[in-house]
C-alpha cells in the first residue's frame, strides 16, 4: 500500500496482498482503503460494496506498530460484522537469528 506506516513484526511468511483489497490504519489511527482516507463511519458504511467490486482476494489489514489495539479492532469488527469473513492481518517477517 502507498500509505507510510511501520508495520510490527512477527514469526510470519510475507503476505502479498495482490487482488485482495488493502486496509491500513495510520500511527494516528486514520483509516485509508487502498490509498482513500476515510473516516470511521465511512468505512463501516462502504466496506461491504468495496470489497464485493474487489472480488476474491479478501481483505488485508496494515496497522502501524504504534496504533491503538483497540482501533484495529473495531476496524476488523466492522469488517466482520458485514460479512466480510477473509480478513488477513499484514505484518513484517521476524529478523533470522
Amino acid at each position: 500500500g502507498g500509505v507510510d506506516i511501520a508495520l510490527p513484526t512477527a514469526e510470519v511468511k510475507p503476505l502479498e496482498p495482490k487482488n485482495g483489497l488493502v486496509v491500513t490504519v495510520d500511527r494516528r489511527g486514520q483509516i485509508f482503503v487502498d490509498d482513500t482516507k476515510l473516516t470511521f463511519e465511512e468505512f463501516a458504511g462502504s466496506i461491504k460494496a468495496l470489497s464485493d467490486r474487489k472480488g476474491a482476494g479478501g481483505v488485508f489489514v496494515r496497522a502501524d506498530a504504534g496504533v491503538d489495539y483497540g482501533t484495529v479492532i473495531r476496524v476488523v469488527a466492522a469488517m466482520k460484522a458485514r460479512g466480510i469473513t477473509e480478513v488477513g492481518l499484514v505484518a513484517e517477517p521476524d529478523e533470522p537469528r
